[in-house]
């Protein structure tokens, strides 16, 4: 009996020895190769330009017509011209509120005070520096008081947005507004 509990723990020590190894050999494979690096820059590219060329086919329509570029539609929601569709139409983005967008999709039930009573916020560390947004339409402005420091531009796009960074801010504040204006609080503030 002694015997087989020897053998055993000589087992053990091999199995944790072998998987000892393997860790230390293990080294973290970047997320993209350079060749993927390239092909995702281009397709950005391709997708400013494109974006940037229908902005202004768009914005010489809208003027021809006496269109508005922006406009206010009150109750702090705005309105901006976006682009052109395939039949020519005219496309225009709206805000909304992001404190909506939260009751909307039942958010709010987590934050303090919610229903599920489980005050949570985007200060967590298993939220902070792991959420992600990626616009096509550029940058969004990171001098907006509602984001104070946390807004981190990983990329480098080639422009800001079309519409003067309207709707790249805006989804960005839907995401984390810090809530110094209670009725802008973004989803994760």
């Amino acid at each position: 009996m002694k015997n087989q509990y020897s053998r055993l723990r000589v087992c053990l020590l091999l199995v944790l020895q072998v998987i000892g190894i393997q860790f230390l050999w293990a080294q973290s494979l970047p997320h993209y190769s350079t060749s993927q690096k390239a092909t995702l820059k281009t397709l950005q590219k391709q997708l400013q330009d494109n974006q940037q060329k229908n902005y202004e086919r768009a914005r010489t329509q809208a003027l021809t017509l006496g269109r508005p570029l922006t406009g206010n539609l009150g109750n702090g929601r705005t309105f901006a011209l976006d682009g052109v569709d395939e039949a020519g139409n005219l496309l225009y983005v709206a805000s909304n509120s992001a404190t909506k967008a939260g009751v909307t999709t039942r958010t709010n039930s987590l934050y303090t005070g919610g229903s599920l009573g489980v005050s949570l916020s985007g200060n967590g560390s298993a939220v902070r520096d792991r959420m992600g947004m990626w616009e096509v339409r550029g940058k969004p402005r990171a001098s907006h008081v509602e984001f104070g420091t946390r807004l981190i531009q990983r990329d480098t796009p080639a422009s800001t947005d079309a519409t003067g960074n309207q709707h790249s801010t805006h989804v960005s504040g839907i995401l984390m507004a810090s809530g110094r204006n209670p009725l802008v609080r973004g989803m994760a503030y």
